[in-house]
């Protein structure tokens, strides 16, 4: 599963938006996923990426995606929250 070109585009589109923010990611072996931790302005974030999106998605339809469904707004009007990135669409978990 692991496509570092992928998993960086998806890092830089969030240090893009969170630029007053540390970013943490690493592989999510239990979840067949890759995850990323947005610390800063007081707040935790999480997004976890399904497997199965990086894999059937090219970079350029990542980024699409990301700005298509705009992953950053959700993020930010979600704090202390999981959002999750899969093939059939966003999902919200409250952590």
């Amino acid at each position: 599963m692991k496509d570092t070109e992928k998993i960086n585009t998806i890092r830089f589109y969030l240090e893009y938006f969170f630029k007053e923010c540390t970013i943490y990611d690493n592989q999510d072996k239990g979840r067949r996923a890759h995850s990323f931790r947005i610390e800063g302005r007081g707040n935790l974030r999480l997004l976890t990426v399904a497997g199965e999106f990086l894999d059937n998605l090219t970079v350029s339809e990542i980024k699409t995606y990301l700005k298509e469904f705009q992953l950053s707004e959700l993020l930010h009007k979600n704090a202390e929250s999981r959002v999750m990135l899969t093939s059939d669409g966003l999902k919200v978990e409250r952590i």
